[in-house]
């Protein structure tokens, strides 16, 4: 049987079907096998020569990624925001009694978007752009996430409550771009940038 070994860095992923997912759009074949270990996961699949690929965090894995946030955190009410590094969110989100904690790096070398399990501490002094986000993100609802087309840009909508008590929404655009990467917050209504992580 002719094998491909295939290894993505779990971290990037939510499960394993989303793997399997990004996998079949990949290469357009049947997974025959997978398993897991503590740094990567690996996919065994039909095909002409045995290699090994290392996924890279393109248009196509975000699809994935963006497909599984769809599937769990539509819907959630944002509980808390934390900046811990100066290219780095943490947006902590709650539905049906559950807590989900999305992750957002814009590291020029590591940018990514995902759901993770790790646990992080809130720094003493959020910088401007997490109280920023808190001040008109905090008890909202996360309404949309959408991908433009393929390419590595993310669109999360939240509609929160102004200060007239009047429903507003918010839009969080995620651009996974490596050094030109960049979390920037808009009003949704007119897209008027309310601020960024990186000016």
């Amino acid at each position: 049987m002719k094998i491909l070994l295939f290894s993505i860095p779990p971290s990037y992923f939510l499960s394993k079907a989303q793997v399997y997912y990004t996998t079949r759009i990949l290469f357009k074949q049947h997974v025959l096998f997978l398993f897991e270990s503590k740094s990567m996961v690996y996919l065994k699949m039909n095909v002409r020569d045995q290699e090994e690929y290392e996924m890279p965090f393109d248009g196509i894995a975000l699809y994935a990624v963006v497909s599984e946030l769809q599937n769990n955190i539509v819907g959630s009410r944002v509980m808390k925001i934390y900046q811990p590094k100066k290219d780095e969110l943490w947006i902590f989100l709650y539905q049906n009694g559950q807590e989900f904690k999305l992750l957002v790096s814009v590291n020029s070398t590591n940018c990514r978007l995902h759901l993770t399990e790790e646990e992080i501490s809130n720094p003493a002094s959020p910088p401007m752009f997490c109280m920023i986000l808190r001040k008109y993100l905090i008890g909202g609802r996360l309404k949309q996430i959408v991908q433009k087309d393929l390419e590595r840009i993310v669109e999360i909508t939240i509609q929160n409550n102004n200060e007239y008590m009047q429903h507003v929404e918010y839009r969080l655009i995620i651009e996974i771009m490596s050094k030109h990467s960049n979390i920037i917050l808009v009003h949704a209504d007119d897209n008027t940038i309310i601020d960024a992580i990186k000016r």
